[in-house]
């Protein structure tokens, strides 16, 4: 039943559910730790995983050589939002290989913001402002609004009664900084609602459409927008990008009516960002060297919820927005997680990150890194790369990768942290983990028709930017009201 704020003829979304699969991206090939028993790889993995822990000095700082030199913070977590738009497998860890043909994704595989805006007013109308609501029905629910104040920006998720967030994936309150950027995703759809009502921005249709579906489309064209042209540029090496950009995917060809998510995508490429959290963070002007352990103390899950008003952050210290304002800084994309991560409260064992991301991979059945790329034709690390550090020394988990022969049969997830680290730095992917994000998300917005790249690939973002015909992730929060910016105020210089 369509809610009352929605016309009978509505275009706004013709899918109603995220369902979708997951598949290998080349089918047949052999996986990583074949003919070894079940006992001996888990040992293994789990030995591997301990060995890969980011070092902090004797303050429980991280070394400022493990920061990356030009990447914001803001975008791990931006990263995190975009898994949480694409894929969801609800499943607990495998204890033993599986048939991965019965895993089903349960987020629509499309740069589409299901996450956040659901599939319209029609199919989630609690998502929305009701017909009551005035000027504003169609427009994103906020905290205030189900408070009962309409009229006030909100800088927390919208909660019910209990702290449940009412939005589109609880993941996206996992933690202080993803909670928060959900929030300002919601404050930016109202932004553009508010702007298109009064004719401040160009209408990008469709014909026919309400104010809140044209909303939704220019939401998803600047997103869409920022993921290839902001986000992307940043990890992946750009001639890749470039490439798969003008002559498409060369092996991932999705069904545009099923398309599935490459499980060498979700199981170990993708989850790079888990190397790029920091230890420690710059909150705002009252917090200022918190430790990761308090950042995801205020979720519904961490029991801080409402988020207290003095703990909402300053995007400035995430992304480059404020020229004299210094940001934190993501860590390089090698195989260190921080200590955090390798100890997961409330997690059933194992509760390391970095062992259950090898010992998913091992149970989904995923290739060596050695396998894959020599299967898309890519360069293949030598096991002397595979054990050198940043610096071309021997690394610090060598004495664990060389007996265990991880060094000539690489897991996955490992392998593309690997490449990275020893061919850039830790600055960008390499080729291995370049072509894989590179082919699924160009290859996801060209089998979505109603994406930009699809449905209007000339566009360029008519959003104001500091780049005219540009729109980043920085140019998003200039867009927005300043109280949803840095709502504490304050807080400029370096850190």
């Amino acid at each position: 039943m369509s809610s009352p704020s929605v016309s009978e003829n509505s275009v706004f979304v013709s899918k109603t559910s995220a369902t979708g699969r997951f598949a290998h991206l080349i089918p047949g090939l052999d996986p990583q730790g074949k003919g070894i028993d079940h006992a001996t790889i888990t040992g293994w993995l789990t030995n591997l995983a301990a060995a890969l822990v980011d070092d902090l000095d004797a303050n429980g700082q991280p070394f400022p050589a493990g920061d990356h030199p030009t990447l914001p913070a803001g975008y791990t977590y931006l990263g995190q939002f975009i898994d949480h738009d694409l894929t969801l497998d609800p499943t607990t860890l495998p204890t033993e290989p599986i048939d991965t043909t019965t895993l089903n994704n349960f987020r629509s595989p499309a740069l589409d913001l299901d996450n956040l805006l659901g599939f319209g007013p029609g199919v989630h109308p609690y998502f929305y402002e009701p017909r009551s609501a005035g000027a504003i029905a169609g427009s994103l629910r906020t905290a205030q609004s189900l408070a009962g104040n309409p009229g006030v920006t909100s800088n927390d998720l919208p909660r019910l009664p209990g702290g449940t967030p009412l939005i589109g994936d609880h993941r996206n309150d996992e933690n202080l900084f993803i909670g928060q950027l959900h929030t300002a995703f919601i404050t930016f759809f109202n932004k553009i609602f508010t702007d298109l009502s009064a004719g401040i921005i160009p209408d990008l249709g469709p014909a026919g459409a309400s104010t809140s579906e044209k909303a939704a489309r220019i939401t998803r064209w600047h997103y869409q927008w920022i993921v290839l042209k902001d986000f992307l540029p940043r990890i992946i090496e750009n001639n890749i990008l470039d490439y798969v950009v003008q002559n498409g995917p060369q092996h991932y060809h999705p069904d545009s009516a099923n398309p599935y998510m490459p499980l060498e995508f979700a199981g170990a490429a993708y989850r790079l960002g888990h190397s790029m959290v920091r230890e420690r963070y710059h909150v705002n002007a009252n917090f200022q060297n918190e430790p990761l352990s308090q950042i995801f103390n205020f979720s519904s899950s961490g029991g801080g919820v409402p988020v207290p008003a003095n703990w909402f952050i300053n995007f400035n210290r995430l992304f480059e927005i404020d020229p004299n304002t210094s940001v934190n800084h993501a860590r390089r994309l090698d195989p260190y997680a921080a200590p955090t991560r390798h100890n997961l409260p409330g997690v059933q064992a194992p509760n390391d990150l970095a062992a259950r991301n090898l010992l998913r991979g091992w149970t989904w059945q995923l290739p060596s890194g050695q396998t894959l790329a020599a299967s898309l034709n890519l360069p293949v690390l030598t096991p002397d790369q595979i054990l050198a550090d940043i610096g071309g020394q021997r690394c610090k988990e060598a004495d664990v990768v060389e007996p265990f022969n991880f060094h000539t049969d690489t897991p996955l997830w490992y392998y593309i942290l690997k490449e990275s680290e020893v061919l850039h730095q830790g600055q960008t992917l390499g080729p291995l983990g370049s072509t894989i994000l590179a082919e699924v998300f160009v290859g996801l917005l060209r089998a979505d028709s109603e994406s930009y790249l699809s449905a209007d690939p000339a566009w360029t973002p008519t959003l104001p930017g500091a780049t005219v015909g540009h729109f980043t992730m920085a140019d998003l929060f200039r867009y927005l009201p300043t109280d949803a910016l840095n709502p504490n105020g304050g807080d400029t210089g370096p850190l």
